[in-house]
């Protein structure tokens, strides 16, 4: 689950939708029904999401908890991999696989058209 970006005048986290993605495999040329349904969960943990300029108040039935960035390099961390952005440029820098212990340096530029939102 991803929280969503709302552009309606400007770019601003909106918790109140979130992305659901998930990875299906399936034969060639088939076809499959796949069906999205609420449960009742006995503990619903809140997904911690870092912003730079948080907003002042958030719904408390929000599944997404909005915090401060920390000082520092920032890690992300799940049982299959360990994800870190660089302090002052805030990119994915590296990726380290916990299995194999193999870690990947990741070099990301961006370049953009001057338009009214990079103005």
């Amino acid at each position: 689950m991803n929280p969503t970006w709302n552009a309606s005048g400007f770019f601003r986290l909106d918790t109140s939708f979130l992305e659901v993605t998930f990875v299906a495999t399936l034969k060639p040329l088939s076809m499959h029904k796949f069906v999205v349904s609420r449960t009742k969960s006995v503990a619903q943990e809140q997904t911690k999401v870092f912003c730079l300029r948080c907003p002042k108040s958030q719904p408390s039935s929000s599944p997404i908890l909005l915090s401060p960035k920390p000082e520092g390099a920032i890690q992300l961390e799940n049982s299959e991999m360990v994800l870190s952005f660089d302090e002052v440029t805030h990119l994915l820098s590296s990726v380290q696989h916990k299995r194999s212990g193999r870690t990947e340096e990741v070099k990301l530029e961006f370049a953009a058209y001057p338009t009214a939102q990079f103005r």
